[in-house]
């Protein structure tokens, strides 16, 4: 999406390659509690944050303009497996 400087000159937006989405590490702790220390009330508020944030057709709407085109099938790729991953968590520790 195009942003306005003061001057009123239009501004491209930067596009978003894989390299500059702040994806969770695998293995990095700070990115996700251990969902065991939490509450059941405290997982499921982790749990809808990180379906919002990582849910393939949000991440779309809110990014698709902004994707280059040579990373965009990459970029939705991952996307795709953390969202699988988080519903993979949520089944085994919500139920």
């Amino acid at each position: 999406e195009n942003t306005t400087t003061e001057d009123g000159i239009t501004v491209a937006a930067p596009m978003l390659h894989m390299v500059d989405v702040p994806w969770p590490s695998a293995g990095d702790d700070s990115s996700f509690p251990d969902a065991t220390t939490l509450s059941r009330g405290e997982r499921k508020v982790l749990f809808r944050q990180l379906q919002r944030r990582w849910h393939p057709d949000k991440f779309v709407q809110k990014f698709t303009l902004q994707l280059a085109d040579d990373d965009r099938e990459a970029v939705l790729r991952r996307v795709t497996t953390i969202s699988q991953a988080i519903n993979s968590a949520i089944a085994e520790y919500m139920t």
